[in-house]
């Protein structure tokens, strides 16, 4: 029995029996496709194939896994972007996405070019028409590269980000530490330049005291009653090249080392007069200190002091004439005077505006156009004071007999120059040391440690100053008597004495007066020799009293007594004498005397301080002013 030969596979039947069903099937089975060519087909994308390549690239941005990928590389990108931003110029994030999407672009371009070329092995390819063996590979997707590329593309990118991360903390730590070691090196050399400048003040400090030492133990600096010619042209020049070099110097001093200057200068007695021998006019003082200093008398007029601290100083009779005290606007610090002590100072034109006054005590200053613009003046009392346009009520007379230099307030002065009219001064004030009240000898006084101040602070040669006050007469009474005790201050006995001579004095009107007269210094040298002697006169006109000589010593109490009888309308001064309270007999005065006059409503009692030809300074206090009638 014959058997038919078995198809071979990929063979068509043997079997002519089943041959035309086979073929039917096969028409009715296979689908018709395209003729092929009889060779193998490679990179022939189907027509539709890009269409395909970009729905599938959508289809993957919708899927939950590739939106994730998706998102988490433009969340790397971001952060990247960020972290470059913080620590890069503006333009460094656009240039990363720039970068990002060009890359973006490469690869879906070079993914493109692979389906066109059979030698990549991304395209499909089949086997020829008609063949039931066909070798078939399906096209590569986008979701077979994101399989392949995802894990190396995400490792790239955190790579990429770990590594800005680190350089962002890197650069920042590094930044930090940069600022901090330049904040410490400024700091470092800010606290060496200001040692090397202080150090380099206290420098020039030391070298000008150096040189006004100098001026003043070689150069005839500060000697006044000089009388060879060629010493007085000395001393000029040694004045003007102090005044020089004062003037240098200053500027290059901060404030403490200013007030040690102005120190240095009021000790060595170059300041401290009303013409100094080196004139502060124009200095540059801006914010020294001087707080809680005593510079009684001292000659800063004209100088710029502006934020100065002179809080608690003592400015007794201080020249202030001109100098600007007003605020530093460089500084921004006003002047404080605070609770400082400025009796008697003259402060003719002066600037305080904007300075704190606050306690200060300016009783007897001279306030003559002082600008006091938006000062501080809390429990400053300027009445009494001179002032323009002074509106503070006039001063009544006394009805009372005893104390009367207890109230300063109650006396008046005036400053006399050769040839000149008198000027109001209040040039007097109250004070509680030195008093005959607190002097051994003090039973016959009222203990209640007050005494007047008179002052004289120089000026021009053989100016005077003048305190007064009025007091009241009983007709009815027959007798007066005149009691008053006086202390000079101390002043160097090596130097020309700057008394002058000394005045008490009873005035009835502008040319009735009857003075005695304590004369030390006269104008002429003949007269000297029978000097000092007591005068009596009418102020212009003395008759010599031929007593002896006495010397009245500096820093200690003499008592003064002048007594008289009242006449019908007239004042008869029958004596006075001049007793010294430390004992020495041998240094007392008295003699009688024969003046009157006339008695008027307006008397008034007083004293008189010469000053000498150097216009040297001087006080001279008054305790115990008794006018007593019987």
């Amino acid at each position: 029995m014959s058997q038919s030969p078995t198809p071979q596979p990929g063979q068509p039947s043997q079997n002519p029996a089943l041959q035309p069903a086979l073929q039917s099937q096969s028409a009715t089975t296979q689908p018709t496709s395209p003729p092929q060519s009889p060779a193998l087909q490679l990179g022939q994308p189907s027509p539709n194939h890009l269409s395909q390549l970009y729905q599938r690239l959508w289809s993957l941005t919708t899927q939950y896994r590739g939106r994730l990928v998706l998102a988490g590389c433009v969340s790397l990108l971001i952060v990247a972007g960020i972290l470059g931003l913080i620590r890069s110029p503006w333009w460094y994030v656009p240039l990363l996405i720039l970068l990002a999407v060009l890359g973006i672009i490469g690869i879906i371009t070079l993914i493109r070019l692979g389906y066109r070329h059979a030698w990549t092995g991304l395209p499909e390819y089949s086997g020829p028409p008609g063949s039931t063996d066909i070798a078939f590979q399906r096209a590569r997707t986008l979701w077979d590269w994101s399989q392949l590329l995802i894990i190396p593309i995400f490792l790239l990118i955190a790579a990429l980000v770990f590594g800005l991360i680190q350089n962002a903390i890197s650069f920042q730590m590094s930044d930090t530490q940069h600022k901090n070691d330049m904040n410490l090196a400024a700091t470092q050399q800010a606290v060496d330049k200001a040692a090397a400048d202080k150090q380099n003040r206290e420098a020039v400090l030391a070298a000008y005291q150096s040189s006004i030492t100098d001026l003043l133990l070689n150069h005839k600096l500060g000697v006044r009653n000089v009388v060879k010619p060629d010493d007085q042209e000395a001393a000029r020049i040694s004045a003007i090249s102090a005044r020089s070099l004062t003037l240098v110097t200053v500027r290059r001093l901060d404030g403490d080392q200013k007030g040690f200057l102005i120190q240095f200068l009021y000790n060595a007695q170059l300041i401290n007069q009303g013409h100094p021998i080196i004139s502060l006019n124009t200095a540059d003082l801006s914010r020294i200190n001087l707080s809680g200093i005593k510079l009684r008398g001292i000659n800063l007029s004209g100088a710029v002091m502006t934020g100065s601290d002179l809080s608690g100083a003592d400015l007794t009779q201080a020249y202030l004439w001109g100098a600007n005290l007003s605020k530093d606007s460089k500084a921004n610090q006003q002047t404080n005077l605070k609770g400082a002590t400025l009796i008697g100072a003259y402060l003719w034109g002066a600037n305080l505006s904007d300075a704190d006054l606050s306690g200060a005590k300016l009783s007897g200053a001279d306030l003559s156009g002082t600008n006091l613009r938006d000062a501080i003046r809390d429990g400053v009392d300027f009445c009494y004071t001179i002032v323009t346009n002074d509106t503070c009520p006039p001063r009544p007379s006394s009805s009372g007999a005893s104390d009367l230099g207890d109230d300063a307030t109650m006396w008046s002065s005036f400053m006399a120059k050769q040839g000149e009219v008198p000027v109001p001064v209040h040039n007097v004030a109250n004070v509680t040391a030195p008093s005959y009240d607190n002097n051994d000898q003090s039973d016959k006084r009222d203990n209640n440690g007050s005494a007047l101040q008179v002052f004289l602070l120089g000026g021009d040669p053989y100016t005077n100053v003048q305190a007064y006050r009025s007091v009241s007469l009983d007709n009815t009474k027959t007798n007066f008597d005149l009691s008053l005790s006086f202390y000079i201050t101390p002043f160097n006995v090596s130097e020309v004495p700057p008394i002058q001579a000394l005045e008490f004095r009873v005035s009835s009107g502008p040319n009735a007066t009857v003075a005695l007269q304590w004369q030390q210094i006269s104008a002429t040298q003949s007269q000297q020799d029978n000097l000092p002697n007591w005068r009596v006169g009418n102020g212009t006109s003395w008759e010599d009293l031929k007593q002896s000589q006495q010397k009245l010593l500096a820093g200690k109490w003499y008592t003064l007594d002048l007594t008289g009888e009242i006449v019908g309308n007239e004042m008869h001064f029958l004596s006075f004498s001049c007793m010294n309270d430390f004992g020495a007999a041998d240094d007392n005065v008295s003699s009688s005397l024969d003046r009157f006059l006339a008695l008027s409503p307006n008397m008034k009692i007083g004293m008189q301080l010469d000053g000498n030809a150097h216009e040297d300074p001087y006080d001279v206090y008054l305790d115990g002013v008794d006018f007593n009638q019987t």
